[in-house]
């Protein structure tokens, strides 16, 4: 029976969020690591950010989501059974570097060409991505994930990551009344480091010049 608690609510759906914040991630702790995504489904708020789900959200939207994804180098990094892992599909075992050609991936497109941190792939382990409607929204979750909450014990700051962080923030594409004309900012990148205990991230923009760009 499906149950839309065990679904993370970026399958199914879109958030319609005018603000997103992609967090890509190193594992260089397993148990740590572990430890972490255990806490991003654990019900507690005083923690790790908790994993948005396709429960129904009933009147109100959420000021905030948060959803994590894993690649198939990041499962390996976490200590799933070789058994486990060849299960798999091909695709997803040789991930987007190897196959590039097939992919049209090639001249300024080709991974050579690619920025930190895709031009390693075998360290891109999860990439955890916040929807908000406000830069604040997004730094704040940020800071949740990455350090552990504020106020919360020891045992639950060990749940917490301690990184050298590169983030991706995005404001989402402008999308007319008529739905037929679709503009987009695109994507700004800086890098900013933050101590941390198991993971390597990706750098966190400066966005306070992008306004809410979602039109109804």
């Amino acid at each position: 029976m499906f149950n839309p608690a065990d679904v993370q609510g970026n399958i199914l759906r879109g958030y319609r969020k005018p603000r997103v914040r992609y967090l890509i991630l190193e594992v260089t702790d397993r148990n740590e690591a572990r430890r972490w995504l255990a806490a991003s489904v654990s019900g507690r708020k005083d923690t790790v950010p908790q994993i948005t789900t396709e429960e129904p959200w009933g009147k109100t939207k959420p000021d905030t989501t948060f959803n994590i994804g894993l690649t198939f180098e990041g499962l390996r990094a976490l200590g799933v059974a070789e058994q486990s892992l060849d299960t798999f599909p091909t695709e997803f075992k040789e991930g987007m570097t190897a196959r590039a050609a097939k992919l049209g991936d090639v001249g300024d497109g080709a991974p050579n060409k690619w920025p930190e941190p895709f031009d390693k792939p075998s360290k891109i382990h999860l990439i955890a991505t916040i929807y908000a409607d406000q830069v604040t929204q997004l730094n704040s979750l940020e800071r949740q994930a990455l350090e552990g909450a504020k106020g919360s014990n020891s045992a639950a700051r060990a749940t917490a990551i301690a990184l050298t962080a590169t983030t991706f923030t995005s404001a989402m594409p402008t999308i007319s009344r008529n739905r037929s004309s679709r503009k987009s900012r695109g994507m700004r990148k800086t890098t900013s480091r933050t101590r941390s205990r198991w993971l390597r991230s990706a750098p966190s923009s400066s966005d306070a010049d992008m306004r809410p760009i979602l039109k109804g």
